[in-house]
C-alpha cells in the first residue's frame, strides 16, 4: 500500500510539472528562426507566443529572407498575423523581429485548436530583385 502512494504521488508531481511547463516548437536555422510555445495558467488563461526572426543580409541555403510572418487562428481573437519589417536588400545587416501573445479559450466547450503557420517572403542569391520594391539591387 506504501508503494502505490508513493508512486501515485511520483505520477501527479510528474503530471503536474508538465502541465506548468511551456512547450516549445523552433525552426529553421542560423539568424532565420521561427518559434512558437504555450504558457498555461499565466493569468488564469492560456497563451500561445509566436516569435520570429530574420536578417536579409544571410545566404540561407540559397536565399535571402525579405520579410517573415506567422498566424494565429481558433482563439478569441481570430486569425492574426504578425509581420516582421521588410528588409530593404540583400545587403541588409540588420535583423528583423516579431513577437504575438495570442490567448486561447479557457472553457471546456470542444473547439478547434488553436493554430500557428509560418511563412516567408524570399529572393534567391545573385537575383537583381528584391521582393518589396521590385526595384534592381546592385
Amino acid at each position: 500500500m506504501r508503494k502505490i502512494k508513493q508512486l501515485l504521488t511520483i505520477v501527479l508531481l510528474t503530471c503536474a510539472f508538465l502541465m506548468i511547463t511551456p512547450f516549445v516548437a523552433k525552426g529553421w536555422s542560423g539568424p532565420n528562426w521561427y518559434k512558437h510555445w504555450e504558457t498555461p495558467f499565466e493569468t488564469l488563461g492560456l497563451y500561445h507566443h509566436g516569435e520570429m526572426e530574420i536578417k536579409p543580409s544571410y545566404n540561407d541555403g540559397g536565399y535571402h529572407y525579405a520579410r517573415g510572418s506567422f498566424t494565429f487562428n481558433n482563439g478569441p481573437e481570430g486569425k492574426v498575423v504578425t509581420y516582421t519589417d521588410w528588409g530593404s536588400g540583400p545587403n541588409d545587416n540588420r535583423i528583423y523581429n516579431a513577437y504575438k501573445k495570442y490567448r486561447d479559450f479557457w472553457d471546456l466547450q470542444p473547439r478547434p485548436a488553436v493554430t500557428f503557420n509560418y511563412s516567408s517572403v524570399k529572393a534567391k542569391v545573385g537575383s537583381p530583385y528584391w521582393p518589396v520594391s521590385n526595384t534592381v539591387t546592385k
